[in-house]
């Protein structure tokens, strides 16, 4: 982040900037306006609002340097895992959704659904969709049991 100063024949107006890169191009968005040169002057009881910014920004900075930081945890082979604590975590259906809604699958579900009435349990346009995310889910992230499916 860095200090923008906008001049205008009125004011000098102060921003707290920010490169980001999008699309593969450079721009900059404003993360916060402090205020022009006189405001701020009048509430710094005389201290150079522009010297004040920069440390205001140099703060900022470190708190954003601390939040994005890497940790290294380690852990002991040794240690012994608690009886009724979980260790891992189901998260492999999460780029397959991605997948099913980039290709659009929900909406053609959705329309099927709409198009004919089907008198099943759950009478709801997304009944489909319900059972078509769950069987893609299941056949993509456990191949073998598409052996025990009749089709």
């Amino acid at each position: 982040m860095r200090l923008s100063l906008s001049k205008s024949k009125n004011a000098t107006s102060l921003y707290v900037i920010k490169d980001i890169i999008e699309k593969n191009k450079r721009t900059t968005k404003i993360v916060e306006k402090l205020g022009t040169y006189d405001e701020l002057l009048n509430k710094l009881n005389g201290e150079d609002p522009i010297e004040w910014a920069k440390k205001y920004i140099d703060e900022l900075n470190k708190k954003e340097k601390e939040e994005n930081s890497t940790i290294m945890v380690q852990y002991s082979p040794t240690k012994l895992i608690g009886k009724d604590k979980q260790q891992s975590f189901n998260g492999g259906y999460l780029f397959l959704q991605k997948i099913y809604h980039d290709l659009g699958i929900h909406k053609i579900c959705k329309e099927i659904s709409n198009r004919h009435k089907f008198t099943l349990l759950i009478l709801t346009p997304y009944y489909l969709d319900f059972y078509m995310v769950g069987l893609s889910f299941l056949v993509l992230s456990f191949p073998p049991i598409t052996y025990l499916l009749d089709f």
